[in-house]
């Protein structure tokens, strides 16, 4: 009499959804029971879950005005319930990105500001991903991009929904010089040459200091534009030269009786520089003591290029020989 039989069941929630569950016990005995309902029931809501969380990854740790940038999106549900109605938005900084392309495994469109993607659920350790490409508008300081999840369930930890990302915009050029001068020529013979300067680079150049130094030889004339120092050191000195420009400057100078003459182009710059190992070339004219024609030939190309733009070349044919050279062909071929 008045004695209690007890028990405790521990369970695991096992339904994504929001809804109920229910328990039922049921008390039975071999003794006549004057009261025989000993069934009880308990419903218990269930609420859903899910923890979103989201990183972002950066194709590049530094960018240049007009370069390209792709930023990797991955929206991941931890759980423990299904997530509905879910949304990965990607928004650009204002001025220092412009939208390019999106891809994704849930539906993209296009928002105020960035893109979106989105899928209806997101089960348990689902992925909902999104890459985003832009161009950078920005010329200095940092582009800023930030991304959230949300969804309707809820989500117990909202603080790993959102992330942003800092690139900083460099501002570091790249200069670098060509030179194009005959191979031979004979002594006592006045020849000319082609000196190019180049900014291979989306950031414009300040101060600079372009310089061309004989060697063995003496300048009989400079382009304008270049200043003689004396008789064997050419400037070419401006303020600052644009992105992605170059400029080319002709000379001519006096091949010595003997030995060789040596061309020395220089570029320098107060601005930054990626590198510097290009901004210095050399190159020599031998003097040849052969009584006939001597044909030859140069050309000055920039090292690199952007794909879309236009690179600038110089082709230069020489007879350094002492005689005239008759039914010349010259050509010049382009290929891919």
């Amino acid at each position: 009499l008045n004695q209690t039989l007890t028990l405790v069941v521990v369970a695991s929630v096992t339904s994504s959804a929001a809804g109920t569950i229910t328990n039922t016990a049921n008390g039975t005995s071999t003794t006549p029971d004057p009261t025989p309902s000993n069934t009880v029931t308990v419903v218990v809501p269930v609420t859903g879950q899910a923890d979103l969380t989201v990183t972002k990854v950066a194709s590049v740790g530094s960018v240049t005005t007009g370069s390209t940038i792709s930023y990797t999106v991955t929206l991941v549900n931890l759980g423990p319930s299904t997530a509905y109605d879910v949304t990965l938005t990607d928004v650009l900084s204002g001025g220092g990105l412009s939208y390019i392309s999106s891809t994704s495994n849930g539906s993209v469109s296009t928002v105020t500001g960035g893109v979106q993607a989105r899928t209806s659920t997101l089960t348990l350790n689902q992925t909902l991903t999104l890459v985003v490409v832009a161009s950078v508008t920005a010329t200095t300081g940092n582009i800023t991009n930030t991304v959230a999840g949300t969804s309707t369930t809820p989500d117990p930890v909202t603080g790993n929904n959102t992330t942003t990302l800092l690139v900083p915009v460099s501002t570091q050029t790249d200069l670098s010089v060509t030179l194009s001068i005959p191979g031979t020529a004979t002594a006592g013979s006045t020849v000319s040459g082609t000196v190019t300067f180049h900014n291979l680079s989306t950031v414009a150049a300040d101060n600079l200091t372009r310089t061309l130094v004989l060697g063995g030889g003496t300048f009989t004339a400079v382009q304008s534009s270049g200043v003689l120092t004396s008789s064997a050191t050419a400037t070419f000195n401006t303020t600052t030269m644009a992105a992605n420009s170059s400029v080319s400057y002709t000379f001519t100078y006096v091949v010595p009786s003997s030995g060789a003459v040596s061309v020395t182009a220089s570029i320098a710059t107060t601005t930054t520089e990626t590198s510097t190992t290009n901004n210095i070339t050399t190159s020599t004219t031998v003097v040849s003591t052969s009584s006939s024609s001597e044909l030859s030939v140069t050309l000055s190309m920039p090292g690199q290029g952007s794909a879309t733009g236009t690179a600038t070349g110089t082709v230069t044919f020489y007879n350094s020989g002492s005689l005239q050279a008759n039914n010349v062909t010259r050509t010049l071929a382009l290929k891919n």
